[in-house]
């Protein structure tokens, strides 16, 4: 077919494999807000022989009806260790890591305010048995790109957390696993899913929950 100037029409697909590293963290606020919105991220790593600050501010949208992914996203290029990643978090806070590993935890990393890094999913926040199995509210909600989930089970079993859309048809499955009694959080990655409400479903010996979750893309 042929595009109204007369050219013909041309699909460009984007393969490239360099081999560049990147680092992702994800944002949890303890004192500021939960998501982190406001805070300010600089990651200080020698890129290809340089000294390279990058700088990346959390917020939930710079747009129309669109809404920012909360994660700060840095590429490294062919850096190995991140020299100093300092947040700087709207309760005042400034928390600073210095010689961080960019395939730590995967290269995707939670930062808990005050706290330190830990991995994104599935990592126990609290060392007490919750009182109660619950699934809580997903934050962001709605979201551009991923969510994350936070659960509690009371007692040791099986836990699987799933996500479905409106049609009933299992998109994602994000735990399905033995767990001790404890707080955790899952992270849903709904790239490449279209927009709309999807359901998260989670079991447990101690019983089920259901949160609804919308994905919203800016158009």
């Amino acid at each position: 077919s042929q595009l109204s100037t007369g050219g013909p029409v041309q699909l460009f697909r984007n393969d490239t494999a360099n081999g560049n590293s990147s680092f992702q963290v994800q944002l949890v606020g303890i004192a500021s807000n939960r998501a982190g919105i406001g805070a300010k991220v600089r990651a200080t790593a020698t890129i290809f022989g340089e000294s390279i600050t990058q700088f990346r501010e959390v917020s939930a949208q710079n747009t129309f009806n669109g809404q920012n992914a909360l994660t700060a996203h840095f590429g490294f290029g062919d850096a190995e260790i991140i020299n100093l990643l300092e947040i700087e978090w709207p309760s005042g806070q400034i928390d600073e890591y210095e010689n961080v590993d960019v395939t730590l935890f995967g290269g995707i990393a939670s930062a808990r305010e005050g706290e330190g890094l830990v991995a994104v999913a599935n990592e126990p926040s609290t060392p007490d048995p919750p009182a109660s199995f619950g699934l809580e509210l997903a934050y962001p909600n709605p979201f551009a790109e991923s969510t994350t989930l936070r659960y509690a089970v009371p007692e040791a079993g099986a836990v699987r957390l799933t996500v479905f859309d409106v049609r009933g048809r299992e998109v994602a499955v994000l735990v399905d696993a033995p767990k001790p009694a404890g707080t955790y959080e899952a992270r849903f990655d709904a790239r490449g899913l279209p927009s709309g409400v999807y359901i998260a479903r989670l079991r447990h010996a101690t019983g089920t929950a259901l949160r609804t979750l919308t994905l919203t893309r800016a158009s």
